[in-house]
């Protein structure tokens, strides 16, 4: 590895943004450090972390690219700086919890109840408010009881459709595979028919397999299958990943505008939509729309002291 390729491996991993806290901490000496996984982190937590602290300068955040770099960084700290309380981490569960992986037991690190981030905000209250807010009717009118009927119906069916896939993902991250779910694109794997279910593209595997760079071996099916049984027992939001849920809630809002559209033309009227949401702004457009998650709320107010002190 030559001189610039140590820099630039170096430049997104847990050593950069040591050094970069151990810049600012001198010289921030009264402001909350706070460390996320990603950009995605920061959009979501930093309304919450706004209402609690007198001057948004008062809050240092630090993108750790990634839960390795970020754990490793929490380590690091606290080998060299001990537990100052004006640090806190936030942490994505993932399949922790189902993979007996340990999470730091410490009362400045969050770890959602949920997969992730995402799914919180994949709610009937985030769908009602981005109807009312950035749907625009002219000359027609819908019972939005029957939109949010229809939604929580196919969520239901999207989580079954999703528990497979994610049994799939439990399966190799426990054979010693870890399959990159960061490339599965859901607009390959899931559609909505004509008559408005969400449906499964027939052979999801081969697809998985080819986006996420792993191989399904034909012993691992019964171990699947397995661990399909396992999770239909469970809540879906703590093991289907947030963003394949975020997909859903966006490609439900797209399909829903077809309809009211199409629906609006018979009776000659118009439906417009003011803000487009993608998969790309999904988070930073919907977080400041969710009410605080009663666990995240639980957490920010055992450190309201420290916010509230925040310089």
């Amino acid at each position: 590895m030559t001189f610039i390729d140590t820099l630039r491996a170096a430049r997104d991993s847990a050593v950069a943004v040591l050094q970069e806290f151990k810049v600012a901490y001198p010289q921030y000496p009264d402001a909350v450090h706070v460390f996320y996984e990603g950009q995605s982190d920061r959009s979501f937590y930093a309304g919450y972390l706004a209402k609690r602290v007198t001057r948004l300068s008062s809050i240092r955040t630090y993108d750790c690219k990634g839960k390795p770099q970020l754990l490793k960084l929490f380590s690091a700290i606290k080998d060299q700086y001990g537990e100052p309380d004006r640090l806190l981490f936030f942490l994505d569960k993932d399949l922790d919890d189902l993979l007996s992986i340990e999470t730091p037991g410490d009362n400045r690190v969050f770890v959602t109840d949920t997969y992730s981030i995402e799914n919180y905000l994949v709610c009937e209250d985030i769908l009602q408010r981005w109807i009312d807010e950035t749907f625009r009717f002219n000359g027609v009118a819908f019972d939005m009881s029957v939109v949010l009927s229809q939604f929580r119906l196919q969520l239901q069916r999207f989580h079954r459709l999703c528990t497979p896939i994610m049994a799939w993902a439990l399966s190799h991250r426990t054979a010693g595979t870890r399959p990159n779910l960061s490339n599965v694109q859901c607009s390959q794997l899931f559609y909505f028919a004509n008559g408005g279910d969400v449906e499964r593209q027939s052979g999801a595997l081969a697809i998985l397999d080819k986006q996420a760079g792993v191989v399904t071996s034909a012993a691992m099916i019964f171990d699947i299958r397995r661990n399909t049984r396992q999770l239909l027992n469970r809540e879906p939001k703590t093991f289907v990943r947030g963003k394949f849920e975020l997909w859903f809630l966006i490609a439900f809002i797209r399909h829903i505008e077809g309809v009211f559209k199409a629906l609006a033309t018979e009776s000659y009227g118009s439906v417009r939509i003011t803000t487009p949401l993608h998969e790309g702004n999904g988070i930073e457009l919907l977080a400041p729309r969710l009410p605080e998650p009663p666990r995240l709320s639980d957490f920010l107010t055992s450190h309201a002291a420290v916010l509230a002190a925040a310089a």
